[in-house]
This record gives structure tokens, C-alpha cells and sequence, in this order.
């Protein structure tokens, strides 16, 4: 595994709680920008992933939560995103100022480089946050992967052309929390209904909810507060 020393780091004192700004490379030397928000050695560890269009951004809001339950997370620009909560992604402007593909699915490697970054730095499996399109690549990579030891994935789907998440879900054998809007809700159950029911936990709001891992943040969701209960809940029986 492959990664830059940090490049900034400052503490937040108002919430009380360090972020540090990392570079890590991805296999194919593609260079990721991420956040970490540290909580410390003995922490359980989350890789945080957006959904297109975004950037680690889309966690501006909801690391320092999680942080604040005890998790130490890292939020990755994955190479195919822009721009999100006024953070621009930097891993896709590195991909392409190189004329690199930003396709959805060369994402994959930035994810498994994230995945590899914190299994190595903290020496534990991790806890994998997927959104939208990073939330079925997070499904498939767990088949390929032991590092990883559960998935939250929001707003999973079939988003790749030519490659079936659903020919990867029989495999899963850790624990997966499933979700979306609520409209959303009957597709997410038809794409994950080939786990072992044993392994997975499928979540309904009440409220409208919204597409990925938004859904938890109550500046996008004013239906996040039971987001919020339902994967604290998830987290807390798999930490």
C-alpha cells in the first residue's frame, strides 16, 4: 500500500476533534486527496465514499458525528466526482490534468487504496460508507477484499454498464446496512436480496430521506435524525 505524508493538518476546537488533510496513491499511482478524522488507536475505522458528482464534501457534516462516537473515518475524493459542500475533488482534477478515465469504474481502485490506507495505518478491518454509485462498487469490492468488515451502503444500484453488482451480492458473508430514499427503498431491497438474510439489515424511513449518504446530513435531510438511529444502531452490534 502506497501513500503520501500529510500535507496540512489543524484542529477544529469548536467541535473538538482533529482533521487532517492526506495524499494516497491509488494502484495505478493515481494520487487521492482524503480526510482524516482521527480518533485515536484503539477507534474502529471508516472509509468514507461520495456519490457522482461529488467529493469528500459530502461528509463535511457527518464525519465529525461519527468522530464524535468514537470512529476514526477517512473521506476520499474518488477520481470520478467534482465538487460538493464547497469542496472541490482533487483526486478527479489530479485524473484529469493526466488525461486519466474518471469513469465510475475506475473509482474502484481509489476505494481499495482507502481501504488499504487505514487497514495498514491502524492495523484493523474497516467499515466501509458507500453513496450512490460508491455504495455498489463498496458491494463488490467486499467479496475481493478481507480488510473490510461491514458496508453501509446508500442508494446502492446497478450504475455500471456491463458489470452486475448483483452478480457479486451471494458472496457477501459480513454484515451490510442498506438504504436509500424512500422511494428508493423497494429497489435497494431487490439488488441485496441475495445476501443471507443473516448478514443484512435493510432500513425504510418514514420521512422522503434523499439519494446516498446525504440522507445523514440534516443541512440535506430533514429526515436524518433517524438515519441517524438506524446506523448508529448498525454501527454500535458490529463495532
Amino acid at each position: 500500500m502506497k501513500f503520501l505524508l500529510l500535507t496540512l493538518a489543524f484542529v477544529l476546537s469548536a467541535t473538538a476533534y482533529s482533521q487532517t488533510t492526506v495524499k494516497l496513491l491509488a494502484e495505478d499511482n493515481t494520487e487521492i486527496t482524503a480526510d482524516l478524522y482521527d480518533a485515536g488507536p484503539t477507534a474502529p475505522v471508516i472509509l468514507l465514499c461520495h456519490q457522482a458528482g461529488s467529493s469528500r464534501g459530502e461528509y463535511k457534516n457527518i464525519a465529525p458525528r461519527l468522530l464524535n462516537m468514537g470512529f476514526t473515518c477517512l473521506a476520499i475524493d474518488q477520481r470520478s466526482g467534482k465538487e460538493f459542500n464547497g469542496v472541490p475533488n482533487e483526486t478527479f482534477k489530479f485524473a484529469q490534468n493526466r488525461k486519466q478515465p474518471t469513469e465510475f469504474i475506475y473509482s474502484e481502485q481509489d476505494i481499495v487504496a482507502g481501504v488499504e490506507y487505514l487497514y495498514d495505518k491502524y492495523d484493523k478491518p474497516v467499515t466501509v460508507f458507500g453513496s450512490s454509485y460508491s455504495a455498489s462498487q463498496s458491494l463488490m469490492i467486499v467479496t475481493q477484499n478481507d480488510h473490510i468488515k461491514s458496508v453501509v451502503a446508500f442508494s446502492p444500484g446497478e450504475y455500471f454498464d456491463g458489470l452486475s453488482v448483483s452478480n457479486f451480492i451471494q458472496y457477501i458473508t459480513i454484515p451490510v446496512f442498506a438504504t436509500g430514499a424512500k422511494n428508493e427503498v423497494s429497489e435497494v431491497e431487490l439488488l441485496v436480496g441475495g445476501i443471507n438474510p443473516d448478514h443484512v439489515t435493510i432500513f425504510s424511513p418514514k420521512g422522503t430521506g434523499i439519494h446516498g449518504a446525504r440522507a445523514l446530513d440534516p443541512k440535506q435531510n430533514d429526515s436524518s435524525e433517524e438515519y441517524w438511529e438506524a446506523v448508529s444502531a448498525f454501527l454500535k452490534a458490529n463495532r
